[in-house]
């Protein structure tokens, strides 16, 4: 019965967004990543964004910290040519796009095989901060998050699941597919 109600819950605080950590504006910031491995060892990305107080978000793969993809906020001059030039000479895509609501796909990423981690950065006017540090496997993923009062909802997709949540008190948490459990922190799945 909690269920039933909790994850159309984790739904709707996805779809309409939660009050970035720290932002008193109440503007929304959502995040959702998806990946994709191809057999020809490049990864499809699909980002959904809604982050208008954001000058640009950076996506990581981990532990080795390539970069995968840097999305710049449309008119905000968050970053100079110089970083992003660096960005891509280490083998990450660049796109400049409105962050109000974006859903850009970029494929032929470079991701070692061996990293099981996608961490994703947002950039304002005050710093970085991390929203995401997310544990999902080298194979396929999705996963969202969305911060308010400190607190961030991770939530993960994938067959036969569907989507489930976990409220946690920092950007780190962990897919497990096998089990459907979203646990916060990095924790082995059983």
């Amino acid at each position: 019965m909690r269920t039933r109600f909790f994850l159309p819950l984790c739904f709707v605080a996805w779809a309409l967004g939660t009050a970035f950590a720290g932002d008193t504006s109440g503007r929304a910031t959502s995040v959702s990543v998806a990946g994709a491995p191809k057999a020809n060892g490049t990864l499809e990305l699909t980002l959904y964004a809604k982050a208008p107080k954001t000058g640009y978000l950076k996506i990581f793969s981990e532990p080795s910290h390539t970069p995968l993809l840097l999305v710049l906020n449309k008119g905000q001059r968050s970053l100079g040519q110089e970083q992003r030039q660096t960005w891509t000479q280490a083998g990450g895509a660049v796109i400049e796009t409105a962050l109000e609501e974006a859903a850009p796909r970029m494929g032929n990423l470079r991701r070692p095989g061996t990293d099981t981690r996608i961490v994703v950065l947002a950039g304002t006017s005050s710093g970085e901060r991390v929203l995401a540090d997310a544990q999902i496997g080298t194979g396929p993923f999705s996963f969202s998050v969305d911060w308010q009062d400190g607190k961030a909802t991770h939530c993960c997709d994938n067959a036969p699941c569907g989507h489930r949540c976990a409220e946690c008190s920092d950007p780190a948490f962990t897919c497990c597919g096998a089990n459907c459990e979203v646990s916060c922190g990095h924790v082995g799945c059983r």
